[in-house]
Order: C-alpha cells, then structure tokens, then sequence
C-alpha cells in the first residue's frame, strides 16, 4: 500500500465511523476503527480488502510508525529555498540557518539556492525505515527538487561536461556552531573530476575540490583528521610548498588519489553514484546529530533530542578557484567596541571553501583595514584592500540588515568566487553574541 492508500483507507475508516453515528451507532466500546468495522455486517468487499491490509501492516508496524504515517503530511517534509512555503518557513521546521537563508532570499541577498529537508523529517525517521513507500516517496520529492535547482543553475547534477557540486548542511533550531558535520563538494566521482579539470581555471580546483569530498566522506565514517594531515603534509615536503595552493594540478590530483586509497586501507568505500552519494551525505547530515559534540551543546543549551535537524542542500560555490577566489566570515561591529554602528571585523582566506575559516584549518587575513592598523601582527593585506569590490558589497548587504531590515548585529559568512560582487554568495548569517 502507498502512503496515500494509506491515508485514504484512514479517511474511508473515519466517514465509516460517521455513518454508523448517523445511524445511532456509537463506537465508545470499541476499541479501534478495527473493531467497529468488524462489528458492521455492512462492511463491503473494499473496505475488508482496507481492513486485511491495515491489519497486517498493524501487526508489523510500531504504534508510533502508524501514528506518524496517518498524520504524515509531505508538504512539511521538504522546501526550496527560493519559495515562500508558509506551512514550514519557520525555525521549528527549518533550523535557524535554512530560515535566516530564505528571509535573505526574499530580501535579494546573493544566496546559493538550494533546498531544505525540514526537521519533519527527521522525527518521521522511523516511519522511513520500517515503511519503504515512504522512502521511495521522499527519493522522489529530492528528485523533484534538483531538477528545480539544475534549473536555476543551468547545470546538470551528475554529468561529467557540466556537473553540478552539492554543500549538504545542517540546520539545528538554535545555532550549534561547529557541533554538527557538513559534507561538501558531493556529486564528483573520478569521472567528474576529471572532466571538471579540464575547464579553463578549474584544474586545481576540481581535484582540491575531490579531496575535501574524500576527506569529509572519510571523518564521515570514523577515519581521523590526523590521517589525512599526515598525508598532505608529507606531500608538502615531497614537492617542497609550504602551503596547499602551491601544488600544482597534477600534484593535487595525486594528493586526492592518494585520500582515496587512504580510504580503501579503512574498507571505507566513496559512493560513485552521485544521487547516492547525496542520500547517504544527507543521511550523514542528519545522523550527526547524534556526535559527541552535538550531544554535549544539546545538554549544555538544554535542548531536547526529538527537536533534531534539518538539512540544507545548496549549489556548492567553489571558493578554492584561484588567488582572486575566497572564503570568509565577520561580524557586522566591532566585537570589543560599545559603539553600535555597522563595521566589518573578521578573518577571510583566499583560495578556500566556506568550512576553511569556521573550522580553524587556514591561517586567516583581516576582512577590514581597521584590523591591519589595530593589529599589526596580521601578516598579509585585508579583504578591503585586496578585493574592495567585495568589501563595499558585504559592507552594503550589512547595512541593509540592520539599518534598514532592524535586524540585531550579525555573525556573517561568505564566499567569493572572483574579484567581482557578482560572484559573491552569502552562506549563513546568525545574531551576533
């Protein structure tokens, strides 16, 4: 039976029940819809096919999978980013990141579009799990959703000549910075790579972009970060660079071969199979918030297990293109100064991806020039001077949220695929403190 047989054999039990109150029939001794159509003699051939089939689900099914298939709504299960949805755009259904990433859309801020599974999801895991037609039902609707996107984009999530790379992230009801796991750059495989390789300016990209997805997918499964720190550490001093953009393409393509066999000493496997390879990094999404780090900010804020996550599946904008390419996050005043007016003070690195700079693995520059002249231990020029075109645009984008949407000051990240503010996209933005 389909989820919406199933719900239809539900509505047909309740008008059976209406008619029989109709006829002065009460059912306050019954015990179930079951029980009351046994009682009727007037049952038909259908509603005993209903009843047999209802019957053996019940006996198979948990009472809290039945509960949660009769009130299943798909609606709430999933939403694009790019449209207004009123039944889930909100934090309980979004997460707070997804909710902030739509407010920012219908404003035109510059947002990776993308879709949300809502945190629905995840309190109807179980019903998943012991009821395939509902899982095929949810494949369906993320099958929907990137024929959506590829739209937008005007690329093609799989093929080789034009791919289309994913960012899977989740998107807790209150902010759990760095507690929960991301997974980037999904939708390469060897093929891809390769083909990605051979577009003007992405040759290095396309493989530094493989190896990220080659580490995530591996820490995903249980292998440390050590390893793979041990590993492009002794490339460094195999080809004498000192930091991992000096490679060249060809030395980072053996670097991103070198993860994968990495990998294959773990029986660790990368799923070739790029909408695979998206179930399982959703599936990875939403499993991480059950890590040791999400469990202790869950204890410490107080928040309770059933609240779970959401997951936001975006186009994946490639910070890590060239030397004019970037990564980076500020907050919207200076965190040490009284004064409420809107100033960018952050870090940003170049030739990076949005997880570089909020995890801590990059040596970071000054977003600002008021940094470099506070602090003049910052080695290297600011965002401000290096690329001032971005620089006025994030100042711009600032403005309007709090001087003009009255939003609180911000907590900001980014990326930049050029020099130019038309490359810039906004990844997440959350109230500052």
């Amino acid at each position: 039976m389909t989820i919406d047989g199933f719900h239809n054999a539900a509505r047909i039990l309740d008008l059976f029940k209406e008619g029989l109150s109709l006829n002065g029939i009460s059912n306050e001794n019954f015990n179930s819809h079951l029980e009351m159509l046994n009682y009727s003699f007037k049952t038909t051939n259908y509603v005993s096919k209903i009843l047999s089939t209802l019957r053996n689900m019940m006996g198979r099914l948990k009472p809290e999978v039945i509960h949660m298939l009769l009130n299943y709504n798909p609606k709430l299960l999933c939403t694009s980013l790019h449209k207004s949805n009123p039944r889930v755009d909100n934090q309980i259904f979004l997460g707070a990141k997804a909710y902030y990433l739509k407010k920012l859309y219908s404003y035109k801020f510059p947002v990776p579009p993308g879709f949300v599974l809502t945190t629905e999801w995840f309190r109807d895991r179980e019903a998943f799990i012991q009821f395939p037609e509902m899982y095929q039902a949810i494949l369906g609707m993320i099958k929907d959703k990137l024929v959506e996107l590829e739209k937008i984009t005007k690329k093609k999530f799989g093929d080789p000549n034009n791919p289309l790379l994913l960012a899977v992230r989740s998107g807790t009801v209150i902010p759990m910075p760095g507690a929960m796991d991301s997974i980037l750059n999904i939708g390469m495989n060897d093929e891809i790579a390769e083909s990605l390789s051979k577009i003007p300016e992405y040759g290095w990209a396309a493989w530094d972009s493989y190896r990220r997805l080659l580490q995530n997918w591996g820490m995903a499964h249980g292998i440390e970060r050590d390893e793979f720190d041990r590993l492009i550490l002794k490339f460094k001093k195999i080809y004498g660079v000192e930091e991992k953009r000096e490679f060249s393409r060809n030395q980072m393509k053996t670097i991103a071969f070198s993860y994968k066999n990495l990998l294959h000493d773990y029986s660790v496997k990368l799923e070739e199979d790029p909408f695979q390879q998206l179930i399982q990094a959703i599936i990875f999404v939403f499993q991480s918030w059950y890590n040791a780090r999400a469990q202790i900010f869950r204890k410490k804020l107080q928040i309770a297990e059933e609240w779970g996550t959401a997951v936001i599946v975006q186009e994946m904008i490639l910070g890590n293109i060239n030397t004019e390419s970037g990564t980076g996050v500020f907050f919207t005043k200076i965190p040490f100064a009284k004064s409420s007016e809107v100033t960018l003070y952050g870090d940003f690195t170049r030739c990076s991806q949005g997880e570089d700079i909020v995890s801590g693995l990059v040596y970071p520059l000054p977003v600002s020039e008021f940094q470099t002249q506070k602090f003049p231990q910052f080695k290297g020029d600011s965002l401000e001077k290096q690329f001032p075109e971005i620089y006025q645009e994030l100042l711009r984008l600032a403005e309007e949220l709090i001087y003009n949407r009255g939003y609180d000051h911000q907590e900001i990240e980014f990326t930049f695929k050029s020099k130019h503010k038309k490359d810039l996209y906004i990844l997440q933005t959350r109230p500052y403190g």
